[in-house]
């Protein structure tokens, strides 16, 4: 069976996550490797605790994307076979277990599917208006790396472009649910690819914090009925 690992970044202020992402790790039956940005003494400690914390490297400074090769690199050398990319908002289907192990053959990277959850009052839904499939599955006895300080996914360095392979597995994102959570997204965002790069490219955060803004959406239970 293939050995996974999970590389994920955690900053201090994502710790409130960590009971759903032990739990979901737990479930997928995932070790994990953390980068830990700007975290507290305690946080690290509720990371060590995890039983399937397989590594910890600690950066305080301003998040970049080329920040990901550490948790990376670490997976690599305690011998998996596959990385996935994963963030502290993001969780998986109920069916993903099974899914996961069945999709992984012999590719270079996987895309999966992305739903966000999106709350009106106390009704929840999922928009697949925007970033609906994700590279979030990598092979690791290819060679990949994180070169660029504003993308979030590696680069293959063995190839120019690997064949894309979509499997039909859904993460859901919830980092986008709410209208506070919106908001603390574009100002994180704003402030960590200033710092990097002088300024944030990309559009989208301002465009789902326009007030009245609402994008297609799907009833969540009925969305996860049909999975």
């Amino acid at each position: 069976m293939s050995k996974i690992g999970a590389a994920i970044p955690i900053c201090e202020q994502d710790k409130d996550y960590l009971p759903v992402i032990f739990s979901e790790l737990d479930r997928l039956d995932v070790d994990v490797s953390w980068l830990a940005n700007n975290c507290s003494p305690e946080t690290i400690k509720n990371l060590l605790s995890f039983e399937r914390t397989k590594g910890i490297r600690e950066y305080y400074g301003s998040f970049h994307n080329c920040l990901r090769n550490y948790p990376l690199e670490n997976l690599k050398a305690l011998g998996c076979d596959w990385c996935i990319q994963w963030d502290m908002d993001e969780t998986w289907e109920p069916k993903a277990p099974e899914k996961l192990r069945e999709a992984l053959k012999d590719q270079k990277m996987v895309t999966v599917r992305m739903a966000h959850v999106w709350e009106k009052g106390e009704n929840k839904f999922v928009t697949m208006d925007w970033a609906s499939e994700r590279d979030r599955i990598f092979n690791l006895k290819h060679n990949w790396g994180y070169l660029h300080k504003v993308v979030a996914g590696p680069t293959l360095l063995d190839e120019m472009t690997p064949t894309m392979q979509t499997a039909d597995i859904w993460m859901i994102h919830w980092g986008y649910s709410t209208a506070e959570k919106r908001k603390a997204h574009k100002i994180r965002w704003d402030l960590n690819h200033g710092h990097s790069v002088g300024k944030n490219p990309y559009g989208m955060w301002k465009t789902i914090n326009e007030l009245g803004y609402e994008p297609k959406l799907t009833d969540y239970q009925k969305f996860i009925k049909m999975l």
